[in-house]
Formats: C-alpha cells, structure tokens, sequence
C-alpha cells in the first residue's frame, strides 16, 4: 500500500510539474537505439516498466520480508553507494572522500546491525 501511495504522489508531483512547463512532457513512436540495434519504442517502455520499476518493487518488497524491517532500512541505504559506483564505473566520476566515507558507514552499519541481531530460533 505505501509503495502505490509512493508511486502516486510521485507522478501526480511530475504531471503538475510538466502542466507549469518545468518539466517537458513529451512522447515519441520512433524507433530507439537500444544496445546498437534498432528496436520498436515500446520495447524500450516494456523494459523500463518490467525491469526498472516492476522487477524493483517486488524484490524490495520480498527483500524487507526476509531481512526484516529494521535491516531492510539500512540495506535500502545502499542504494545511493551503487548510485556513486555506477557514476564512477558508468561516466568515470570518481567518487569524492566524503562519499567514500558515507559508503563505508552504511556498509558498517548493515553488517552491525546484521551481527547484532539474535540468531533465529
């Protein structure tokens, strides 16, 4: 429920935001570059939907059953480290020191939260 609350907020926020004009709206039906072939525009749609959105929410979802609520928190944290590891790896923007150490304070916190849970019965 609060992911599809998430998701609504979230596009009604970019439906006004593009309504005012600081956001160009716009859609094409022509074919895209997709991995150096030519593919059809909406196997481009069907693969951002499924893959990007769809996938994500529901191993993210799957994920907080398992690890549990308050390790799922942290382990959500990593997903700004895997954003500045695939700038670096992607556009070749090196990662600042200050970055660095924000990674290895989430990495620490996850495996202190992870050591200091009980063990399972």
């Amino acid at each position: 429920m609060l992911t599809a609350g998430g998701a609504l907020v979230g596009s009604v926020v970019v439906v006004l935001v593009g309504l005012v004009g600081l956001l160009p709206l716009e859609a094409t039906t022509a074919p895209i570059d997709l991995a150096g072939a030519t593919a059809p525009w909406w196997v481009g749609v069907v693969l951002v939907a499924a893959l990007s959105t769809a996938l994500a929410y529901l191993t993210g979802i799957a994920a907080v059953g398992r690890l549990g609520a308050r390790l799922a928190s942290f382990v959500g944290l990593s997903e700004v480290l895997f954003a500045v590891l695939g700038a670096w790896y992607l556009v070749a923007q090196e990662p600042t020191a200050t970055q660095v150490a924000g990674g290895v304070l989430v990495v620490a916190a996850i495996a202190l939260i992870r050591w200091a849970e009980p063990p399972e019965a």
